[in-house]
């Protein structure tokens, strides 16, 4: 048979309507071919009181620089932008703007930012300076006084300038960049009278804690004693912005309701400030897993003390995280027993608990209950057989445990410790630290909860801050001296201090007589 011949002509054509079908199939996401990069947008319109500013030049930096001219109307666009932070700024001679300048953040979305012109023919003048630390390319650095505002971003020597900022005025500079702090926080009182300012530096280091920190879901027990004696305990759940909903919340009475508040976490020190009551105060422990706070309602006369704990997601449960295990525990009575509790004891491999000491503020060391079950189950509750009042939750590290009971007409709050397996610790301390306190008893002062910041260097204990729902209850006048123990027991030197340093070192619970007939539970973050 004769072979044909394929023209050169038609054998173009086929390849080329071959190309053409893969060009066209591969432009399904089913096939994995790249897909356009997606781009967008910052615009904006320059205005005057009365209308559009023609002629502005407005600057686009940052990932890209470009120019823009504004017309008629005034307005401006840049198009094509990747995702990236930018800086606008416009100029115009014998024209301020407000803001003088504008950082925008392109995440996934068309930006815009607008600008309002002021004629004026005054000086201006610049303010600038240099972030160094552990973080200095792309700090925004804000500029504000009470008629202007400007934002510019550091560049890779961590090195700022403002843009032209009208003459008088008193200007603060304030840096930020997300996950850090700033030493200072800002710079107030910058009078621009007849040069620029310079010289106007901070210092970055690594937060210690962020917003972050705080999302999630935490189990939250407290104790709270005066006007009213009880317990409070359930779940929250906390959002990105801090916003603290309540999925559950029982009492001694029963379900009860709380509203939703926001909790705003401070980078440095780990303290929390919620914004439904000024007199709530807690801190977060580095562990990031364990937050404790002393509150109580306005208008009231009942303290409380009150513990957070984290559900870590990923963490397995089961109850022999609780077989042979030993502890310790400290514990506070409110209602018609007031006083403190603490002992050891062990579980056996049936879970059964056996408190082979207990010590009350009388000074009996005696044992304690014998037999009651503990359980806990696959979300971390922890439950007892013997009372069916006690809930707790176990932590994700499975070494403590914070729960609430009712005792008849007593309410106890306790925190166990498991101490198996832990290792030996320093006597001695150092750091800044934040105790909590609830006092209890029919003695003046209580009861009141404090709240305090601790400097511990060398094992003394300097007072750094110290504020109390009582204000006869005042700072020890010296500071006393503390020491961990070879089992990281903690003690105070001129108290009765009973204490237990936690199996990761973040914090510390205890017990103490804080004055005649006045009895503590304390717990110290880090």
């Amino acid at each position: 048979m004769k072979k044909r011949r394929v023209s050169t002509k038609f054998f173009l054509y086929f390849l080329m309507l071959m190309l053409m079908m893969v060009t066209v199939g591969c432009s399904s996401s089913d096939n994995g071919g790249p897909a356009a990069a997606t781009t967008y947008s910052i615009s904006g319109v320059v205005a005057l009181t009365g209308g559009p500013l023609t002629g502005a030049k407005v600057t686009l930096s940052g990932k890209s620089t470009r120019t823009y001219k504004t017309g008629a109307d005034g307005t401006y666009s840049f198009t094509g932008l990747a995702n990236g932070t930018y800086t606008v700024t416009p100029v115009l001679a014998g024209y301020t703007f407000n803001p003088a300048s504008k950082v925008v953040v392109i995440n996934g979305s068309n930006m815009t930012a607008d600008f309002v012109a002021t004629s004026f023919t005054g000086a201006t003048y610049s303010i600038s300076g240099k972030v160094t630390g552990v973080e200095v390319l792309g700090a925004k650095i804000t500029f504000s006084s009470a008629s202007t505002i400007a934002e510019v971003l550091t560049d890779g020597d961590g090195n700022y300038i403002s843009p032209s900022l009208p003459a008088g005025g008193h200007y603060t500079v304030t840096p930020y960049h997300s996950g850090y702090a700033f030493t200072p926080a800002n710079i107030s009182g910058i009078i621009l009278s007849s040069a620029n300012s310079a010289g106007n530096d901070f210092a970055s280091e690594s937060s210690n804690f962020t917003q972050a920190d705080l999302e999630g879901t935490w189990n939250y027990q407290s104790v709270e004693t005066g006007s009213w004696n009880g317990w409070v305990r359930g779940t929250v759940t906390i959002a990105s912005d801090g916003t603290v909903t309540f999925d559950s919340c029982f009492n001694i009475y029963g379900a009860c309701s709380l509203t939703s508040v926001v909790f705003t976490i401070d980078s440095l020190t780990g303290e929390i400030v919620d914004s439904g009551n000024a007199y709530n105060h807690y801190t977060m422990a580095s562990n990031k897993t364990f937050i404790a706070g002393t509150q109580h309602d306005v208008g009231t006369t009942h303290p409380a003390l009150i513990i957070f704990q984290k559900k870590v997601d990923g963490t397995v449960y089961a109850n022999t995280d609780l077989k042979s295990k030993s502890f310790v525990f400290h514990q506070l009575n409110v209602g018609a027993s007031e006083k403190w509790k603490y002992g050891k004891g062990s579980i056996d491999s049936s879970r059964a608990i056996n408190i082979s000491s207990e010590t009350d503020p009388s000074g009996t060391d005696k044992p304690g209950d014998v037999g009651a079950t503990i359980s806990v189950d696959s979300d971390g509750f922890v439950t007892m057989s013997d009372n069916t009042t006690w809930k707790g939750f176990l932590s994700a590290d499975k070494k403590t445990i914070v729960g609430t009971v009712t005792e008849i007409t007593e309410y106890h709050m306790m925190i166990i410790q498991i101490i198996d397996g832990q290792s030996s610790h320093t006597s001695h301390i150092s750091g800044v630290w934040y105790g909590h306190m609830l006092a209890t008893g029919a003695a003046d002062p209580a009861p009141f909860w404090v709240h305090q910041t601790i400097s511990i260097d060398g094992g003394k204990m300097y007072t750094l801050s110290w504020v109390s729902s009582n204000s006869t209850v005042t700072a020890p006048t010296k500071p006393p001296f503390i020491s961990i123990g070879s089992s990281r027991t903690a003690t105070v030197t001129g108290s009765d201090f009973n204490g237990q340093l936690s199996y990761d070192g973040k914090f510390i619970v205890g017990t103490e007589t804080f004055d005649t007939g006045v009895f503590a539970l304390d717990v110290i973050t880090y």
